[in-house]
């Protein structure tokens, strides 16, 4: 009898140890900052609002879900996850969601034509995700598909304009030396540049007017400034 007792905690075990949970942190709303498709970068500035994705756990259907409101369809999504790699599979639809762009066309379903896609064709197919530190307490989350294209997403909302602070802007954007920062009443604790993939290539902890950019490979960067009034994100092309 006992043997029939500690076997079946035995196999309990083994079933508890390998469930089918994601890594806690991805539960929580993501703000997107730029989609690769194809190896070409595309930041949903101009669409308006933040572009969100929001991974969640309803106890009542004990289920893993996502919810991706987009221009005209998709919604809410059932989840599976792998029981050992970061992997999901995203297994049917459960709810639509309303649209949200609110003009056709315009810069919303421009993007949205190329943002839904990424998920709704690989209803199915697993997609792996990466979870990052991004600093100051933040995360930066990746998910891949089948086909490499990668949603590259941050737990902070991306800029949306020329400058999320109504008096700051960055110029001349492009550039290929100097990139200057101009400012009311505005003090940095500091500024980052970082990479497309989220990757932080520099860090100036002062108030700083100016930045030299000429070592930096020809390419789009992201330029995060953390002042006293608040973070913003600045997107800027090296020439």
């Amino acid at each position: 009898m006992k043997k029939i007792i500690v076997f079946v905690f035995t196999l309990f075990a083994i079933s508890a140890g390998t469930a089918q949970d994601p890594d806690p942190d991805l539960l929580r709303t993501w703000h997107l900052h730029n989609l690769v498709l194809d190896g070409e970068n595309n930041v949903p500035y101009g669409v308006g609002f933040s572009v969100v994705t929001e991974y969640y756990y309803e106890a009542g259907d004990d289920q893993y879900f996502m919810y991706l409101p987009t221009d005209i369809d998709l919604g809410t999504s059932w989840l599976e996850f792998d029981p050992i790699d970061p992997i999901f599979t995203i297994v049917d639809h459960v709810g639509l969601a309303e649209g949200i762009c609110n003009e056709f066309p315009s810069p919303c379903w421009d993007f949205y034509a190329i943002f839904r896609p990424f998920y709704h064709d690989f209803f199915g197919t697993p997609m792996s995700y990466e979870i990052n530190d991004a600093g100051g307490g933040e995360l930066q989350l990746i998910v891949t598909n089948v086909n490499g294209d990668q949603a590259i997403y941050y737990s902070y909302v991306l800029g949306t304009g020329v400058s999320d602070l109504a008096s700051l802007v960055i110029y001349p954007n492009p550039t290929a030396e100097e990139l200057f920062i101009a400012s009311e009443n505005i003090v940095f604790e500091s500024v980052e540049i970082y990479s497309v993939g989220g990757e932080r290539i520099l860090l100036i902890s002062e108030n700083v007017k100016s930045i030299n950019v000429s070592s930096l490979s020809k390419g789009m960067y992201f330029l995060e400034l953390n002042t006293t009034h608040g973070r913003t994100i600045q997107k800027f092309i090296k020439e």
